[in-house]
């Protein structure tokens, strides 16, 4: 038990030495998050790694390590599943059917203050925050951490534009800024099955379906049975 405490004790001594020095020899281009600001996972082994991971200069390996382990927190059903469609649904938590997942921004914020130029995670936080869990304070929390590192990121501003907008209701504003976030290869799933689930709730079922085609061909599994149900539906309905 005491060795356990003397080596992280050891690490916490050498991360600020190493802080220190790379302060003074590299003052512009060290941008990392200070040790003392990484989030606890509430795990001790989970601490260890990212610790190891600053430590060793494996700050990426550690935070795909968290990037995981969040996918998994926030792809496992809070409640029991009883939709059609199978547990991938979740992903939507459209009026609290999945959880309420409370924990999802500090998953987040442990992730991005390991590698703060993760860019996917802040989105995908964003997204679900914001849409589907309808936190979005939280969803701008993330966004704005994100901009703090990484200021010249802009797709970042868009989301919080797309969201703002959501809080005023002015959803025609809020599509059109989320039609420019869909269109970057880097855009999470999450955020264009939101577009695609708002294009359907409107009757824009051909818009629908070009983005469930997308999301389906992207490889995404999490996303395949579901993308694969919409697509089925939404021929139907262009049909009709």
């Amino acid at each position: 038990m005491y060795k356990k405490y003397f080596f992280i004790a050891a690490l916490a001594i050498l991360s600020i030495i190493a802080k220190f020095y790379l302060d003074k020899i590299l003052p512009h281009a060290y941008t990392y998050p200070n040790i003392t600001e990484l989030v606890s996972s509430g795990n001790n082994r989970n601490d260890m790694i990212d610790l190891a991971g600053v430590l060793l200069g494996a700050r990426r390996a550690a935070a795909d390590v968290g990037w995981i382990q969040l996918l998994q927190y926030y792809g496992t059903p809070e409640v029991k599943c009883t939709h059609e469609y199978n547990h991938e649904l979740y992903h939507e938590h459209l009026n609290g059917r999945g959880g309420e997942y409370r924990n999802l921004l500090k998953y987040a914020l442990r992730i991005v203050r390991l590698e703060p130029h993760f860019y996917h995670v802040y989105l995908y936080a964003a997204g679900a925050l914001g849409w589907n869990l309808s936190r979005t304070d939280e969803a701008l929390q993330i966004l704005q951490e994100g901009i703090k590192y990484n200021p010249k990121y802009w797709r970042f501003y868009l989301c919080i534009s797309a969201i703002v907008y959501k809080q005023l209701k002015e959803y025609e504003k809020m599509i059109y800024v989320l039609e420019k976030v869909v269109k970057y290869p880097d855009c999470p799933n999450i955020i264009k099955s939101i577009l695609a689930n708002i294009y359907e709730s409107l009757g824009e079922y051909k818009k629908c379906l070009s983005l469930w085609i997308e999301i389906l061909n992207s490889g995404d599994y999490s996303y395949r049975n579901k993308a694969i149900a919409k697509i089925s539906l939404m021929r139907e309905k262009l049909k009709t």
